[in-house]
């Protein structure tokens, strides 16, 4: 405070261009000028999604959880709530992949995005994929138990990458984990056809007594949680691979369920990298698959193409070699997007295959069909009965993918049912109840700029969650 004339005034109440101090009355307007300017600012970041409390560059667009009505006399159940998000691996970031982007894609200024984020939405599972190795030690590890997870973390050894399960601890307690090396494994002797270093994840998560006794007055039978998360091979000729590899999660659902002793509800997640009208997800969601012409084309036509010779079975690979490979072949699937493939590979939209092409995809769909587990994608039951303004096929949200060059849904949660059911009939014939959805982005509604974007997205994926109760 400075004396001026008898007069004890602020020194924000000093105008330079006039040489005077301003009255109690013009300062207490300033201010009042200031807070409205605040409030606006405030309103203006929150209509657009964002959060006002948190520093800029850590904004990212925040999403509602769209609630499923139930009725007045719906019986509540155990509340769970499951997230699935492919993080963007920082070892698979080449700048001309995201050419938008800038700063966002720098790790410092991701992890705090990412890490708010999961923070916001608060899952009381998390599946993470793309998860780096060295950042698995040095970040996650280290932030996510501040908030009350436990972390498992797996990846293949020559991959820099892996796929991660958080769960609250005052919620759960690890019983048993199963770590899955896709090429390593041969199912009714079906081989992969090439290297692609994918891995899966399952835990058994059992609820605590804190748990049990938070939700007292909900009986259930529930013993606690078996969740896996994946991340399928993402390579555009990938669908007979990928095909196989949801064969291999189906056998080791089923194997590592049989292992686990009480009454415990099954799920997956993870990104898939195949679309609801493909044959990977049809192989998952439907008992017997049967092919379309589309579909068979697709699954044929991958049959016949030919992986580089880095991509040989039975060969070992360093981790800077796998990083060089993964660089590459990225390379080369987005020049081929832009229409500059060297390559110049065809996708037809019709293939002549050989009867060993056929009996190859036979033989796989059949070992598919023999396996008894059916899952049901989650956001597919009801997610169109509160968001039907952009539902694609199989009632699912457009998109979980974006970049400018491409967008889809890639990422699910799916559900082992108990028994077979329709989408009217699935939450009964299962014993949960589908309580709200993550809302999810539509083409519209996307800027024509990549992801990562500063205030927008950490990641090229955008996160699901479904917010369940379990009976």
């Amino acid at each position: 405070m400075i004396e001026r004339n008898g007069n004890t005034h602020n020194d924000m109440g000093y105008d330079k261009a006039s040489g005077k101090y301003a009255t109690p009355a013009e300062i207490e307007a300033k201010r009042e000028a200031r807070r409205l300017k605040k409030q606006k600012l405030r309103e203006e970041l929150l209509s657009r999604g964002l959060d006002p409390d948190f520093p800029a560059e850590c904004q990212f667009i925040e999403r509602p959880i769209l609630l499923v009505p139930h009725g007045d006399n719906h019986e509540r159940g155990l509340p769970l709530s499951i997230m699935t998000y492919n993080c963007l691996a920082q070892t698979l970031i080449r700048r001309e992949m995201f050419p938008e982007s800038g700063p966002a894609l720098k790790w410092f200024v991701r992890s705090k995005v990412l890490l708010h984020e999961i923070k916001h939405y608060n899952a009381d599972i998390c599946c993470l994929q793309e998860i780096d190795d060295v950042q698995y030690d040095l970040f996650w590890s280290e932030e996510l138990p501040k908030f009350g997870y436990k972390t498992i973390y797996f990846h293949q050894n020559s991959k820099s990458h892996g796929v991660m399960i958080a769960w609250k601890e005052e919620l759960f307690q690890l019983e048993s984990h199963l770590n899955i090396e896709f090429d390593k494994e041969a199912p009714a002797g079906i081989q992969p056809r090439t290297r692609t270093n994918n891995v899966g994840l399952l835990v058994a998560l059992a609820f605590t007594d804190a748990f049990r006794a938070r939700n007292n007055r909900i009986r259930t039978s529930r013993s606690g949680v078996i969740i896996g998360t994946f991340h399928l091979f993402w390579h555009p000729f990938g669908t007979y691979d990928r095909t196989r590899q949801c064969l291999v999660i189906k056998k080791k659902i089923l194997e590592f369920a049989s292992t686990v002793k009480g009454d415990y509800c099954k799920m997956f997640t993870g990104d898939f990298n195949s679309q609801p009208n493909s044959v990977p997800y049809l192989v998952l969601t439907q008992p017997q698959a049967q092919l379309n012409t589309q579909q068979r084309t697709s699954i044929e036509t991958s049959t016949a193409y030919r992986y580089s010779e880095r991509r040989n079975l039975g060969k070992e690979y360093s981790m800077e070699e796998e990083e060089e490979e993964e660089e590459e072949e990225e390379k080369r699937e987005y020049e081929y997007d832009q229409g500059t493939d060297p390559w110049n590979t065809p996708r037809p939209d019709e293939f002549d295959s050989t009867e060993e092409q056929r009996q190859l995809v036979n033989n796989l769909i059949d070992r598919c069909n023999d396996v008894p587990l059916c899952a049901t994608s989650l956001y597919s039951i009801g997610y169109h009965t509160v968001d039907p303004t952009h539902i694609a096929d199989h009632h699912e949200p457009e998109l979980s993918s974006w970049s400018t060059k491409w967008a889809g849904l890639l990422d699910y949660i799916f559900y082992v049912n108990q028994r077979p059911s329709t989408p009217a009939t699935f939450e009964t014939a299962n014993n949960i109840a589908i309580a709200g959805y993550l809302q999810m982005p539509t083409h519209a509604q996307m800027h024509n700029h990549s992801q990562p974007y500063t205030g927008e997205y950490p990641s090229d994926h955008i996160s699901m969650m479904c917010a369940l109760e379990i009976y």
